[in-house]
């Protein structure tokens, strides 16, 4: 699966790339700003993008999983204002909340891709949906 990761905090965005890519996901960036997740986006296209909301600008992020998701990519949030994410539920399939482990993230992601293969005639069958992960 390839993913895109879109979070200004540069600490947070490194430490998650390193460890999804530990746990064998391809990964995209990660983006600091919105514009930086386009430029990334135009030469590959991603499976998931895990968007912070607040990037650049106050809820750029929202705005960039609207445009994500309006061009098909599947759009998780991450962050730590999930009642905004809440209230944008159009943008994104669900909400990961900050502060969260790498497993909930790999175990979300892996939700992500079993409801995805339940549209092919392959489906892998009922999963456990983590705890930090809130679908819309």
């Amino acid at each position: 699966m390839n993913v895109l990761i879109v979070e200004d905090q540069a600490l947070i965005a490194m430490c998650l790339a390193e460890e999804l890519e530990a746990a064998g996901y391809m990964v995209m960036g990660p983006a600091a700003t919105g514009d930086e997740a386009r430029e990334l986006v135009k030469s590959n296209t991603p499976d998931v993008a895990l968007i912070d909301i607040d990037l650049d600008a106050e809820l750029a992020g929202v705005d960039l999983a609207r445009e994500l998701t309006h061009n098909g990519v599947d759009c998780l949030f991450v962050t730590g204002k999930a009642s905004i994410a809440r209230q944008n539920t159009d943008a994104a399939l669900g909400c990961i909340a900050k502060p969260y482990s790498v497993a909930e993230v790999c175990l979300s992601l892996d939700v992500l891709d079993v409801l995805d293969a339940r549209h092919h005639p392959s489906a892998r069958g009922p999963c456990l949906v983590p705890s930090a992960l809130e679908l819309y």
